[in-house]
């Protein structure tokens, strides 16, 4: 909930609000409909074609009636003179046509396999949008403790410095310590600029992700996960590698070239017609006498029939015909993704493998960098002391301090890698979102 243009975001409520509000998704949602819809509907292709008309017409010119010349009865001379003007004549005519063929069938099949294509394209789009979400939130939180632990950095010099001074004012010190303490404190204020301004990119480029306005403030309620969990990379994958969404991608990609394969096989087989037309007209005169007085008599069909059809294409039979090469180019293409499909799984395996292998590395990485921490925190406190009481110089301190400051970097460096690559583990394998907890009970199992 927004208010005075602030907000507490956790990972569910980014979550929520990217799911809802970005356009890219949106773009997809609208892509799958259209899909959609185009199966819903296939079923009009076994539709057949209707037309009705109507005409009122009236030929040109006159009505030629013919003159006997009866002055000569043995032979008879016939002329024609003109008469009336041609009646005005009004007509009808409705034409159905229906066609089939078997690739008719295989058509519809289609945009079953489009509509499915579709789905797991928009399910593709919402689970990387999540995987970026939480990435892009945790590396913010990343950047805050960096930010943070610079700060911290920045007032301990500043801090040093002033004592230095004091220590110079006081003759304990050179006036090149004095100016070594300066310069180490002035040289970190660049550094916690360009850090700043590259996490407000980053904040810019979340907001725009999950829909929020640019001038809202965000506070993060949520924390770079922690809790360790140890899988083996066999198991998850003969468990889940079919639920990876490139594989069923890749899948129904091949089950398309099948069907367009199909398609063109088809194309051999006979075709079906169907036609019925109806032209009635009117015999009588339009304007002048009824329509409907005497129908069997007044009205009278010119052309219409019922007609059944069918006809067995020949030149799609003669060999390296394009039909025939249409065939075999389908065989080639359906091969081509097959292997591909087996290359993609060999990747797929080598990513979980990878991933696992992270993982492990990344457990042992924390617990080393821990012991780190405490050994540099010991050893950044005896510099200090041993330099205010005047028997180490300012540089050890220093040493000591980037020391701490490094191993502290390093372990927050090494929980958001941990973190992230467990989040690219769940989408490589494709998690359900109620299958999470269901996850760490497998951890336990495939350790």
């Amino acid at each position: 909930i927004i208010e005075n243009n602030k907000i507490k975001l956790d990972i569910d409520t980014a979550v929520s609000l990217a799911l809802a509000k970005n356009l890219g998704l949106k773009s997809e949602k609208i892509k799958f409909m259209d899909k959609k819809w185009s199966m819903i509907t296939s079923w009009n292709t076994f539709l057949p074609s209707l037309t009705m008309g109507a005409a009122l017409s009236k030929l040109n010119g006159k009505k030629q009636n013919m003159d006997v010349d009866m002055s000569n009865p043995m032979a008879p001379q016939f002329n024609y003179i003109d008469g009336d003007d041609y009646d005005w004549s009004i007509s009808a005519n409705f034409n159905l046509n229906l066609n089939l063929n078997a690739a008719m069938g295989f058509q519809v099949y289609q945009t079953v396999l489009d509509w499915q294509t579709g789905k797991i394209n928009l399910e593709t789009a919402k689970k990387k949008l999540i995987l970026d979400v939480k990435k892009s939130l945790y590396n913010l939180i990343l950047m805050q403790k960096n930010i943070a632990l610079m700060k911290n950095s920045i007032d301990t010099a500043k801090k040093r410095y002033e004592q230095t001074v004091i220590n110079y004012n006081n003759g304990l010190v050179s006036e090149y310590t004095k100016l070594s303490a300066q310069v180490a404190y002035e040289n970190m204020k660049p550094a916690i600029i360009e850090i700043i301004n590259a996490y407000n990119t980053a904040l810019l480029s979340f907001k725009q992700m999950i829909g929020l306005k640019k001038n809202v403030q965000i506070e993060f309620n949520a924390a770079i996960e922690s809790k360790k969990q140890t899988f083996n990379s066999l198991e998850l994958i003969n468990k889940y590698i079919i639920n990876n969404l490139d594989i069923k991608t890749l899948n129904l990609s091949i089950k398309s070239l099948i069907n367009v394969r199909n398609i063109a096989i088809s194309m051999l087989t006979p075709s079906i017609s169907i036609m019925y037309s109806m032209d009635p007209t009117f015999q009588k005169d339009a304007l002048n006498d009824q329509w409907f007085a005497d129908i069997d008599n007044d009205w009278k069909q010119r052309s219409g029939m019922f007609a059944f059809s069918i006809s067995l294409p020949i030149d799609v039979w003669v060999p390296f015909s394009s039909t025939q090469m249409q065939i075999v180019s389908s065989q080639f293409a359906i091969k081509q993704a097959q292997i591909g499909l087996e290359n993609a799984k060999q990747g797929i395996e080598l990513q979980i493998e990878s991933l696992v292998m992270q993982l492990e590395k990344s457990i042992k990485s924390i617990e080393s960098l821990k012991l780190n921490i405490r050994l540099a925190e010991r050893a950044y406190k005896m510099a200090e002391e041993a330099y205010n009481a005047g028997s180490k110089e300012l540089l050890e301190v220093k040493d000591s301090e980037s020391a701490l400051e490094n191993a502290k970097l390093n372990l927050l460096q090494e929980e958001y890698n941990y973190t992230t690559a467990l989040l690219d583990l769940e989408y490589a394998i494709n998690f359900k979102k109620e299958n999470f907890t269901q996850r760490r009970k497998d951890a336990r199992n495939l350790k």
